[in-house]
């Protein structure tokens, strides 16, 4: 059962991405932004909370909740796909389980100064799958404010963006070989603008 009804029963669970959405900060991708906003503000339909509820287990977007020390209370259906862990593995469970070794400290310190401070934060991060396979993984962890402006939760969500970061990189380092050819190439190579302006040149 991805969610345990003893630890956040479904009603307090939409009141914590409800406090989320409130504060939601840039990085969420549209699409779930949609999505959330428009099954809690009701602004086309009311949704009530299990088909809200619903909708987010139907997410392609790994979706975490946990209590304030990051121990897992809930974990969506596309958390397992990306990672390998079932929900009654992770729930209870530290969300640095998915953390890889290496990952610089400071990372971690900026992470946390963030959320302390009651700020969401996102970055890339290396994250480990169940069965030890590094991804690439682009996060959004937030702070869940109470109405007294204390923190009740933090929401993650991320998505596996291996392929995306292979390809960038893919892309780099061509047109840095190109940029080397060029450079090196023993005649005169400029490129002109429509106007014929010269923009570039070896």
């Amino acid at each position: 059962m991805a969610v345990s009804e003893a630890t956040i029963d479904t009603e307090n669970w939409v009141e914590t991405l409800r406090s989320f959405l409130a504060q939601s900060p840039d990085s969420l991708p549209a699409d779930i932004h949609s999505l959330l906003s428009e099954a809690i503000d009701g602004s086309h339909t009311s949704l009530p909370p299990r088909v809200f509820y619903e909708a987010v287990q139907q997410s392609a977007v790994a979706i975490s909740i946990t209590d304030i020390e990051a121990n897992i209370l809930y974990a969506n259906p596309a958390f397992t796909r990306i990672t390998g862990y079932t929900p009654d593995e992770v729930i209870g469970n530290n969300e640095s389980i998915l953390s890889d070794k290496r990952t610089p400290a400071q990372i971690y310190e900026n992470l946390w100064s963030t959320l302390l401070g009651k700020r969401p934060w996102s970055d890339t991060l290396v994250n480990r799958r169940k069965d030890g396979e590094r991804y690439v993984a682009s996060l959004t962890i937030a702070p869940v404010l109470n109405h007294q402006g204390e923190i009740t939760h933090y929401l993650g969500m991320h998505r596996d963006v291996t392929e995306e970061h292979r390809l960038a990189r893919e892309v780099r380092n061509n047109r840095e070989l190109i940029e080397s050819v060029v450079e090196a190439a023993p005649v005169v190579i400029a490129l002109l603008d429509e106007t014929g302006k010269v923009v570039r040149q070896n």
